[in-house]
Protein backbone atom coordinates (compact mmCIF):
# COMPACT_ATOMS: atom_id res chain seq x y z
CA UNK A 1 0.00 0.00 0.00
CA UNK A 2 1.27 3.45 -0.86
CA UNK A 3 1.01 6.29 1.66
CA UNK A 4 0.79 9.87 0.55
CA UNK A 5 1.83 12.92 2.53
CA UNK A 6 0.11 16.09 1.52
CA UNK A 7 1.23 19.47 2.80
CA UNK A 8 -1.24 22.08 3.94
CA UNK A 9 0.85 24.85 2.39
CA UNK A 10 1.04 23.14 -0.99
CA UNK A 11 -1.80 20.79 -1.90
CA UNK A 12 -4.50 21.31 0.76
CA UNK A 13 -4.44 25.09 0.76
CA UNK A 14 -4.65 25.06 -3.04
CA UNK A 15 -7.78 22.88 -2.99
CA UNK A 16 -9.38 25.06 -0.34
CA UNK A 17 -8.48 28.24 -2.24
CA UNK A 18 -9.89 26.83 -5.48
CA UNK A 19 -13.15 25.47 -4.08
CA UNK A 20 -13.90 26.89 -0.61
CA UNK A 21 -12.31 30.19 0.26
CA UNK A 22 -14.33 32.30 -2.16
CA UNK A 23 -17.33 31.79 0.16
CA UNK A 24 -15.56 31.06 3.46
CA UNK A 25 -13.35 34.13 3.93
CA UNK A 26 -13.18 37.40 5.83
CA UNK A 27 -15.14 39.54 6.49
CA UNK A 28 -18.39 37.58 6.05
CA UNK A 29 -17.75 33.84 5.78
CA UNK A 30 -20.84 31.94 4.62
CA UNK A 31 -22.45 29.97 7.41
CA UNK A 32 -19.94 31.49 9.81
CA UNK A 33 -17.36 28.98 8.55
CA UNK A 34 -13.95 30.53 7.94
CA UNK A 35 -11.45 28.50 5.90
CA UNK A 36 -9.00 31.21 4.94
CA UNK A 37 -6.09 30.21 7.19
CA UNK A 38 -4.68 27.12 8.87
CA UNK A 39 -5.99 27.89 12.37
CA UNK A 40 -9.53 28.28 11.08
CA UNK A 41 -9.33 25.15 8.91
CA UNK A 42 -7.98 23.17 11.87
CA UNK A 43 -11.09 24.05 13.89
CA UNK A 44 -13.24 22.25 11.31
CA UNK A 45 -10.79 19.37 11.06
CA UNK A 46 -10.90 18.89 14.82
CA UNK A 47 -14.69 18.93 15.05
CA UNK A 48 -14.97 16.56 12.06
CA UNK A 49 -17.08 18.88 9.92
CA UNK A 50 -14.56 19.48 7.15
CA UNK A 51 -14.20 15.80 6.31
CA UNK A 52 -17.95 15.19 6.45
CA UNK A 53 -18.76 18.19 4.27
CA UNK A 54 -16.18 17.66 1.52
CA UNK A 55 -17.07 13.97 1.41
CA UNK A 56 -20.76 14.97 1.29
CA UNK A 57 -21.65 12.43 3.97
CA UNK A 58 -25.28 12.09 5.10
CA UNK A 59 -26.19 14.55 7.81
CA UNK A 60 -23.47 17.02 6.81
CA UNK A 61 -23.86 20.22 4.82
CA UNK A 62 -22.48 19.15 1.46
CA UNK A 63 -19.68 21.35 0.21
CA UNK A 64 -19.23 23.05 -2.09
CA UNK A 65 -22.77 24.24 -1.36
CA UNK A 66 -25.21 23.95 -4.26
CA UNK A 67 -22.37 22.90 -6.56
CA UNK A 68 -20.99 19.63 -7.89
CA UNK A 69 -18.89 17.59 -5.50
CA UNK A 70 -15.15 18.13 -5.72
CA UNK A 71 -13.25 15.57 -7.72
CA UNK A 72 -12.32 12.38 -5.90
CA UNK A 73 -8.68 13.46 -6.13
CA UNK A 74 -9.33 16.76 -4.34
CA UNK A 75 -11.48 15.12 -1.66
CA UNK A 76 -8.85 12.43 -1.15
CA UNK A 77 -6.12 15.07 -0.80
CA UNK A 78 -8.01 16.71 2.08
CA UNK A 79 -8.96 13.42 3.73
CA UNK A 80 -5.44 11.97 3.58
CA UNK A 81 -4.03 15.19 5.05
CA UNK A 82 -6.61 15.01 7.85
CA UNK A 83 -5.85 11.32 8.49
CA UNK A 84 -2.15 12.18 8.73
CA UNK A 85 -2.87 14.55 11.62
CA UNK A 86 -3.63 17.72 9.61
CA UNK A 87 -0.15 19.19 10.16
CA UNK A 88 0.58 22.86 9.57
CA UNK A 89 3.31 22.15 7.04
Amino acid sequence: MRYYRYKYSVQVKQVLNDRCVKCHKYPNPKGGVLLQDYASVKTYVDNGKLALSVNQDPGAVAMPYMAPKMTDCKVRTILIWINNGAPNN
